[in-house]
């Protein structure tokens, strides 16, 4: 998973990138995101290079927070061609967050 340090890396990396990513929105003290942290490393590993996966931390990458109306930590954004094309907010059971992943990734591999 890259790490995006700043939000001209945010802009390179993610909003000018053609095909799939999912940012993992997160807070280095945030229990609830490293509780879903295998969840999100498992579908790294089962997806491949098809999804882009990365991480911002959001204080220390000021001003995404903002941009993308966070109301908590984690959040999950995909992006397709660098557009938002759904969220998975705050922590989720494995079964939650499989079918929320669903939601948003299935429609897109059509």
């Amino acid at each position: 998973m890259r790490e995006i340090h700043s939000i001209e890396e945010f802009k390179k990396e993610i909003l000018e990138r053609d095909g799939l990513s999912l940012v993992d929105f997160k807070t280095d003290w945030c229990r609830h995101c490293k509780l879903m942290q295998p969840l999100v490393d498992a579908k790294e590993a089962e997806t491949g290079n098809h999804i882009f996966f990365a991480t911002v931390d959001i204080e220390k990458v000021k001003g995404l927070s903002g941009t993308f109306q966070l109301i908590g930590t984690p959040t999950f954004i995909a992006f397709k061609n660098g557009k938002e094309i759904g969220r998975i907010v705050g922590y989720n059971q494995e079964s939650t967050f499989e079918k929320e992943w669903k939601e948003i990734f299935e429609k897109e591999e059509n």
